[in-house]
Parts: structure tokens; C-alpha cells; sequence
């Protein structure tokens, strides 16, 4: 399976990715077990992948919190072409989190808007940003 964070194949060890199509492959996902995988859904804004695990449940990996390289995002929190009020919520309720966080609600890299500031941590910068592109496209 190809998405935006590169290819997924599940496999009967487990759940691994390649960011060089397909060249190289290493496992995925923080502590999940090498048994087979059994289904995968990817949720439409690439915020949330349930991993279903042969004998050990379904497992939540939220991909686009671990913040990797601080990169920035477009603020279309719910990948429907306009900045919106889901937009601006999903941001303010994010405020000052960032990739080390380990409780709800997790860092989200589509919110980091500005390159100002830290930049791994949902800050004003990034609510700033935001505001200015408020209504249009992101």
C-alpha cells in the first residue's frame, strides 16, 4: 500500500515501510509485535493507521506525530482543501504540544505552519499562520 508517508506493506512479521519506493524496508510502528498483519486502515487525512495484528488486537499508530526533521505542513488538518473552523480547532486544541508528547491530544506536523519559533512545537507562530490562510486554500 502507497501512501503520503511512503509504502506500507504488512507482512507475516510485522508492519514495515519504505520512503525510497520501495529500495529499502524497516519496520514500523513503536512496539508493535512481528506477528502477521492481518488488515490496515489509514484514515483520509493520514492522521491515524489501525493495525490489525494476528492474535495480539488492533494497534493505533498516529503518523504524523513524530515531528520527524520539523517539517512543515499546510494546516489542512482534515485534507478538505479549505483552512476551516476543523482547521483552526485542531490547532488551538494543540497548542504547545510537541513530538515528545505522550497524552492526548498528540502533535500533528500538518499544524506546524511556521518555520519561526521551535520548530517541532505547535506555537503562536503556527496559529498565526494559520489565521492568515483562514478561509482560503491551504
Amino acid at each position: 500500500m502507497t501512501d503520503l508517508m511512503g509504502n506500507l506493506a504488512g507482512t507475516d512479521l510485522g508492519l514495515y515501510r519504505s520512503t525510497d519506493l520501495g529500495q529499502t524496508w524497516m519496520r514500523y510502528g513503536n512496539n508493535l509485535p512481528m506477528v502477521r498483519v492481518q488488515d490496515l486502515f489509514i484514515s483520509l487525512n493520514g492522521s491515524l493507521m489501525r493495525v490489525a495484528m494476528y492474535g495480539r488486537g488492533i494497534w493505533e499508530i498516529y503518523p504524523r506525530a513524530d515531528g520527524a526533521g520539523g517539517q512543515i505542513g499546510l494546516g489542512d488538518f482534515d485534507r478538505n482543501g479549505v483552512i476551516d473552523f476543523r482547521d483552526l480547532a485542531n490547532l488551538t486544541n494543540r497548542l504547545t504540544v510537541n513530538p515528545t508528547a505522550a497524552e492526548l491530544p498528540l502533535y500533528d506536523s500538518e499544524m506546524n505552519l511556521s518555520e519561526s519559533g521551535t520548530s517541532t512545537t505547535l506555537d503562536d507562530n503556527d496559529l498565526t499562520a494559520l489565521l492568515a490562510k483562514f478561509g482560503g486554500a491551504p
